[in-house]
């Protein structure tokens, strides 16, 4: 749930739905089986017991030029999903092979 919520920030409407737009089926799942403990949490916090969530899955499909084969072709589509990477690659002086 962590990882979910940090990589995919939620955007608030006026009529105050929280939409949440999601990369993959597997996350929609994991949010779905916590949807009432997240309600109740944010309902509580934000003091607002209008909220309602609304969750949608983005429709993304892969084009030939996105498949990745080598190593350091995942490593880079990885390191665009999460910039992060690159810098551990250079702390540690990583290397693909």
């Amino acid at each position: 749930m962590f990882t979910i919520l940090n990589n995919h920030l939620p955007q608030i409407e006026k009529d105050h739905t929280i939409n949440l737009e999601l990369s993959s089926p597997v996350q929609e799942v994991e949010i779905e089986k916590n949807r009432d403990s997240i309600m109740l949490f944010l309902k509580k916090e934000l003091h607002n017991s209008l909220l309602s969530l609304k969750v949608k899955v983005a429709e993304h499909q892969a084009s030939p030029q996105e498949k990745v084969f080598t190593a350091a072709d995942k490593f880079k589509v990885m390191m665009e999903k999460n910039p992060a990477l690159a810098m551990l690659k250079q702390q540690f002086n990583l290397d693909l092979e």
